[in-house]
């Protein structure tokens, strides 16, 4: 995807804020499926999953959005976590792990050195910067339903403008297939999609594009799903593996064909 690549290729925020939320959806995933399969152990995955998302906040707390997703998610999958509270302090643990590298801010700004700000050494700054509370009057700007619509065609300017129009067409048909095959999956990777979009629409920034890198992940979920589990016919099922061989080479050149078109703004 075209932003994705720009920012992938200099330092900056966004790249790691994508990597959380992919390291998130990688950890449930695996809860599930171990979860699913009745294997011991399976608990271990939250702790992955707390540990991201502990990290994810601190980096951006954007990603603090995502996280109820995987927070009910993980509920659809075993609700008997929410009754078992035993079972809470291993993930509890691992999220206050991933806030440590805020402990640093207090530190850094009590150092007496270029760049510290005096005010981090305050409770009152260090709450207003961990939160983000100062881009709290640009959370929820564009609610209103015209200018909302607006810039909902902005978001899908936004998505045309990362990935070829057939790839936008794989992501849609893999979705589509997650509803049918896998709905908690679709609800993690479809929820966390219209969620991140929806505050990414209703924010009001410039970086409109930039934002959108943790929806990315999801999106190109649905796009290998729809390679992985592409339907056939059954008179045509014998050539199910050359069919997806084939969708998915199809999908890798248009994606090159798009980094080729797009190179100029990469």
């Amino acid at each position: 995807a075209t932003t994705f690549w720009a920012q992938a290729t200099m330092a900056n925020i966004r790249s790691l804020t994508a990597f959380f939320a992919a390291l998130m959806f990688w950890a449930l995933i695996n809860f599930q499926q171990e979860k699913d399969s009745q294997q011991d152990g399976a608990d271990r995955w939250l702790l992955v999953f707390a540990l991201a998302f502990g990290f994810g906040v601190t980096h951006h707390p954007s990603l603090a959005f995502t996280g109820l997703i995987c927070l009910i998610f993980i509920l659809l999958v075993d609700f008997s976590f929410l009754t078992t509270p035993r079972r809470w302090l291993r993930p509890l643990l691992g999220g206050l792990a991933g806030l440590l590298p805020l402990a640093y801010l207090p530190l850094r700004a009590r150092a007496d050195v270029a760049g510290a700000s005096p005010d981090l050494a305050t409770w009152d700054g260090f709450i207003e910067h961990a939160l983000a509370l100062g881009f709290r009057g640009d959370l929820f700007a564009f609610t209103e339903p015209a200018i909302l619509w607006e810039r909902f065609k902005i978001m899908g300017n936004v998505m045309a403008f990362q990935f070829h129009p057939l790839l936008l067409a794989g992501m849609a048909l893999g979705l589509g297939l997650m509803v049918w095959r896998q709905r908690r999956w679709a609800f993690l990777f479809g929820g966390a999609f219209l969620l991140h979009t929806f505050i990414t629409a209703t924010y009001r920034a410039p970086q409109t594009v930039e934002y959108m890198l943790p929806a990315y992940i999801p999106a190109v979920v649905f796009l290998a799903y729809a390679a992985a589990r592409l339907p056939l016919p059954a008179n045509l099922r014998p050539f199910t593996g050359a069919a997806r061989i084939v969708l998915t080479a199809t999908f890798l050149l248009l994606a090159g064909w798009q980094g080729v078109q797009r190179l100029p703004s990469f």
